[in-house]
């Protein structure tokens, strides 16, 4: 299963069961920007939410332990591009999409546009909103 970011983030500081299972019952898959998009926003949780530097670093341990395996971005580009310019999109979130197409895997995530863009694509999708 490929989960957007925004779906590690919840896991960490609004965790529920449901998404627990979730990710508990798959075999997670991300690109290799996820590292540094997660980094990205824990610092701002860290600096602007004064989450304490401890909590930000067992969170981002937590995350990247949850992955099985990390995909180069190399890999994923070109599909990347080509959804970036097809969708009209950000090319970081058409990582995410270009993984689940190279994959045939299940692409889920809490941004409604992406969800509907996914499915567009004919990518099995969750939006977790309706969780």
């Amino acid at each position: 299963m490929i989960l957007d970011t925004n779906v590690y983030l919840k896991f960490c500081f609004e965790p529920s069961e449901k998404l627990e299972q979730l990710i508990s019952q798959n075999a997670l898959f991300a690109p290799s920007l996820l590292r540094f998009e997660v980094v990205n926003i824990l610092r701002k949780y860290h600096f602007f939410k004064n989450v304490s530097l401890e909590l930000v670093q067992a969170y981002e341990k937590n995350v990247f332990e949850l992955i099985e395996a990390f995909v180069p971005d190399d890999e994923l580009f070109t599909t990347a591009k080509e959804l970036s310019f097809h969708l009209n999109h950000p090319i970081y979130d058409c990582l995410f999409l270009a993984l689940a197409l190279e994959t045939s895997d299940i692409f889920a995530t809490y941004d409604q546009k992406l969800s509907v863009k996914a499915a567009s694509l004919n990518i099995a999708t969750i939006d977790l909103n309706d969780l």
